[in-house]
């Protein structure tokens, strides 16, 4: 039988992680009608976030111990990325559309990886672009362009 051990901070995480899940989850039960698969409410996309974040919590709780060392905060380069690859994508957005913007964000956050290659994330951001361009603009037909100059 294994051992179960907890550390604080995986505890900690979890409850966070679960309360944010299900105040949010609760808040659009109440007030938001859900619909259904074929006909998506208002509050259906918050529910499916609050359940995977509920997910989530339960993954980082029930993850085996690793032997890796602990991370430090001194090392702000990860963060730092993915923070600026998101201001990007909502800065841009409104000005040179999605295909570009979503290249530019995903580019900008996978710089965070200390052995990235420039190939590799340039190949992933286009991807990205246009697997968010094909879903999003084409399939869904959300009211985004797809490209637009920024002059």
């Amino acid at each position: 039988m294994k051992n179960w051990s907890f550390s604080r901070k995986r505890i900690e995480s979890f409850i966070s992680l679960l309360a944010v899940a299900l105040v949010f989850g609760g808040l659009t039960v109440g007030r938001l009608d859900i619909g259904t698969i074929n006909a998506m409410g208002p509050g259906f996309f918050p529910i499916v976030l609050s359940v995977a974040l509920a997910g989530l919590a339960f993954v980082i709780l029930l993850q085996p111990d690793a032997d890796a060392e602990p991370s430090s905060l001194g090392d702000l380069r990860p963060f730092l990325a993915v923070v600026g690859g998101v201001v990007l994508f909502a800065l841009a957005i409104r000005h040179i559309g999605l295909f570009p913007t979503t290249a530019l964000a995903v580019i900008t956050a996978a710089t965070g990886n200390k052995d990235f290659s420039w190939p590799g994330v340039i190949v992933l951001g286009l991807c990205a672009g246009a697997l968010c361009t094909l879903i999003f603009v084409y399939g869904l037909s959300l009211p985004i362009p797809a490209f637009r100059s920024p002059l």
